[in-house]
């Protein structure tokens, strides 16, 4: 009897898929010839020259969409501009147009991305002093100062000598420019805290008839930490080898009383500084090899202003620039102006190391 049921039940569903699949409705039909979709897509973080802070308005725009959503692989048809003006500003935007295609295109694993180049006329740039890039939903993600100019790549060498090494010889600074420059920040006093700690011998090499304390103090510091530094024995009389130092065992059961350790932290700060035309400014700044008793090797793209720019710097004081080489950040005149006319007050009076290695 339960068998027939199940028979019955299983003739009862053949019989409705054989009746839907030979109604008038049919199957679905999801190809892409009759399967609408938005028809523009989009994309995230766009960014203008790469990176770069200067344009010239001689130059070809590089313009990069990142992260984009095209629906497929073969759905992108063309790339349009949507391009506005505000002022003095250039607002770049593009549109993705799509289309529908019947090739087997599956949608991407991960999303382009997609450099384009603009052309932009002295025209269309002129007022205009900084271009910004927007993604498809008129978020800022990028933007660029527009500049009437030129701009030269040079690359120079500095030896920098052991002098920069020791704080008595500072403020001190390379000869000519671009030069370097090191002066002093600040003194900073500090106390840090140090118990003795007995250590013992396993295995006497020598016997000395007397003995002094030989206490191994450490070459860094910790502030917020009491260091234990142990306290061995050495001979009095002579230089021999009272014990090796494998076969010290230090002691932490048997310390004495806590001590202070008074030093002194002197604050330096290392600067490129040169001498520029009147409103000229960096466009990029790199340097390697910049150690101490070796030749540092530095490239910078300089921007010269023409006639027609009314724009000036930025600038860390009037014809001079400084950057900070520990950050790469340039010295501005506007954030910090006591700094900059102390930098350079302390460039003029510094006093000049030799500009190659001592034979």
């Amino acid at each position: 009897m339960f068998s027939a049921c199940i028979r019955l039940a299983l003739l009862a569903a053949l019989v409705v898929v054989s009746a839907c699949t030979q109604s008038e409705d049919g199957p679905l039909d999801v190809s892409l010839e009759k399967f609408d979709f938005v028809r523009t897509g989009y994309y995230l973080r766009p960014q203008l020259d790469s990176g770069k802070s200067i344009h010239l308005v001689q130059d070809t725009l590089y313009f990069k969409m990142d992260s984009m959503w095209t629906y497929s692989n073969c759905a992108l048809k063309s790339i349009s501009y949507d391009n506005r003006r505000e002022d003095s500003i250039y607002r770049i935007k593009t549109v993705l147009h799509l289309e529908p295609s019947s090739e087997d295109c599956a949608s991407p694993y991960y999303r382009p991305s997609v450099t384009t180049k603009i052309v932009l006329s002295e025209e269309d740039l002129e007022g205009i002093t900084r271009i910004i890039a927007s993604d498809t939903y008129d978020s800022i993600f990028d933007t660029v100062r527009v500049l009437r100019g030129d701009i030269s790549l040079d690359t120079f060498k500095i030896y920098v000598d052991s002098m920069f090494n020791f704080k008595d010889s500072l403020p001190l600074r390379t000869k000519g420019s671009p030069s370097l420059l090191k002066v002093l920040d600040s003194i900073t006093p500090q106390e840090f805290y140090w118990r003795p700690m007995k250590s013992k011998c396993r295995m006497k090499i020598s016997e000395c008839d007397t003995l002094v304390s030989d206490t191994l103090f450490p070459q860094t510091w910790k502030l917020n930490d009491t260091l234990l530094v142990p306290v061995r024995q050495a001979c009095a009389d002579s230089d021999e080898i009272y014990c090796m130092s494998s076969y010290w065992e230090n002691d932490s059961s048997a310390l004495g009383d806590v001590h202070v350790h008074r030093d002194t932290v002197w604050n330096t700060s290392m600067f490129i500084v040169e001498k520029v035309p009147a409103c000229a400014t960096y466009d990029r700044y790199e340097y390697r090899l910049m150690q101490v008793g070796y030749t540092g090797t530095f490239t910078r793209e300089l921007f010269s202003p023409n006639e027609s720019e009314t724009s000036c710097g930025p600038l860390t004081r009037d014809s001079w620039m400084a950057i900070r080489v520990s950050n790469g950040k340039m010295v501005l005149d506007n954030d910090s102006l006591v700094m900059a006319e102390s930098l350079y007050k302390a460039w003029k009076k510094a006093k000049v190391a030799p500009s190659k290695a001592k034979k």
